[in-house]
């Protein structure tokens, strides 16, 4: 009962989103929602950089630790943030400076960045304590619970039609579950106090969250770029269809994360760090299989659905570029099924090959942009940001299925060796 409550808490926050930009579709202009997909963008992007992913190291550092120790390590994971937010807090400045985003949401996007932030390391705080139902109230506090408010509130009353509703009625959910998150924390942890900084210990955490952290803004980049890309060389309405049927996929792959790789992936993690290979691999293969059956149930719905969903929004302008949607779906399927080799380099602890994947697909994707820009004018804007965001998927997923074949083959020929002895 636990089990399925917390699976139905992940799926409906994952499912939130796909609601989001289907009823915000219907209500806002595509300009308008194109807006909300740079800020979006944005606020994801900032969030991830006053992270610095630290959370790789601390969290580690929480599982190897006795439960005295968590107040320290948590500690010192706060004071490590204070500087990348004095860093990141005037790039934010010159990101709005330059006219990338409107200055009269400034605000509201340096507060959303912060509680989406703190919440999002108190999910994976709660996750790492092992207390995954907590974690899943939490993220369906932040992700889903204003949503389901917001949006029947906006569909029934004109007058709440607008990004800046939406927005605060987004920096309220993340506020309470930042409130929510303080005290779920707080039962796992007796008696918190506030230990001195250990300077050598988060110099040691910088080292190994920025290593992380090039691979992740490498990865990242690409759910930015485009945006911003299509936006300065179009308009915003064109982002407002891109984002459309952008976050419908992403929709669809949060939920396949949400019910099924959220749930595989520990245990094929853990099966390799206690060295039992066999059920290693045994778990990986059944992962992959997973994976293609759940692409093969879910995304001929989506191709049967969609026609239906720009039917009910009524709107030409996302009927236009339909072709978009096949480009992105395929995508979303390169996405999901680079769940796979991903897993296996990550429990492997294959990070540097990680690493230099995602910054390849990231200058695979800039040089796809650039071809396209030098050698023609045929294809539209639109279509040269979804090809090119497909090509660098698709390369991204091919080149750590190498790294998945070149590594098992060493493993299994260094076992075999071994078995020799």
């Amino acid at each position: 009962m636990i089990r399925l409550l917390n699976i139905s808490l992940r799926v409906i926050s994952m499912a939130s989103r796909f609601i989001l930009f289907t009823v915000i579709a219907k209500l806002l202009a595509p300009a308008e929602l194109g807006l909300l997909g740079l800020l979006i963008a944005g606020i994801g992007f900032f969030v991830l950089l006053v992270g610095a992913d630290y959370y790789t190291f601390s969290n580690r550092e929480i599982l190897s630790s006795s439960k005295n120790e968590y107040a320290k390590i948590i500690s010192n994971q706060i004071y490590a943030y204070l500087p990348m937010y004095a860093i990141s807090i005037p790039i934010v400045l010159l990101a709005f400076n330059y006219d990338l985003l409107p200055w009269e949401y400034f605000y509201l996007f340096l507060l959303l960045t912060i509680v989406e932030h703190v919440s999002q390391e108190q999910n994976r705080l709660l996750n790492v304590l092992n207390k995954q139902l907590s974690a899943s109230i939490l993220l369906f506090i932040r992700s889903a619970s204003w949503v389901l408010i917001v949006l029947p509130l906006m569909y029934f009353n004109d007058a709440l039609k607008s990004i800046d509703i939406l927005l605060m009625f987004w920096l309220g959910g993340s506020l309470l579950a930042v409130i929510t998150g303080i005290y779920l924390t707080k039962k796992e942890i007796d008696n918190f106090t506030f230990s001195p900084p250990n300077y050598s210990w988060i110099k040691k955490g910088y080292k190994v969250g920025f290593t992380f952290l090039l691979g992740t803004i490498a990865f990242k980049a690409l759910a930015t770029i485009d945006r911003f890309w299509l936006e300065r060389i179009t308009d915003t309405a064109t982002v407002g269809v891109y984002v459309f049927y952008f976050s419908l996929l992403i929709g669809v792959t949060a939920l396949i994360h949400a019910g099924l790789i959220v749930f595989s992936t520990p245990a094929i993690i853990r099966s390799y760090q206690e060295k039992d290979y066999l059920k290693f691999n045994i778990l990986l293969k059944k992962f992959l299989k997973e994976l293609i059956l759940s692409i093969i149930i879910i995304m001929p719905v989506m191709l049967i659905l969609t026609p239906y969903v720009i039917d009910w929004i009524n709107r030409p302008e996302y009927m236009k570029d339909y072709n978009v949607f096949y480009i992105l779906m395929l995508t979303a399927i390169t996405m999901v099924i680079s769940n796979h080799p991903q897993t296996y380099l990550y429990a492997s602890r294959h990070d540097k090959y990680i690493l230099y994947s995602n910054i390849s697909s990231l200058a695979v994707f800039l040089l796809a942009l650039l071809m396209f820009h030098s050698f023609t004018n045929e294809i539209k804007d639109i279509y040269q940001i979804s090809i090119s965001v497909f090509l660098s998927y698709l390369w991204l997923t091919t080149i750590k299925y190498f790294g998945y074949y070149h590594y098992n083959t060493i493993f299994i020929q260094a076992s075999k060796k071994e078995n020799h002895k």
